[in-house]
């Protein structure tokens, strides 16, 4: 299974995003992680 993780930390990304990715990755996912994008304008999912 995928699994996409984004944050918007930029300078350093949180330890608990990394130790969660390493995690999945462990249990078989394939994770991709994005990181540092420009998140200034509000988006409605």
């Amino acid at each position: 299974m995928k699994i996409l993780m984004i944050t918007p930390d930029c300078i350093m990304i949180d330890r608990r995003i990394i130790l969660e990715s390493k995690t999945l990755i462990k249990a078989g996912y394939n994770v991709t992680l994005i990181a540092g994008f420009d998140a200034t304008k509000k988006s409605i999912i």
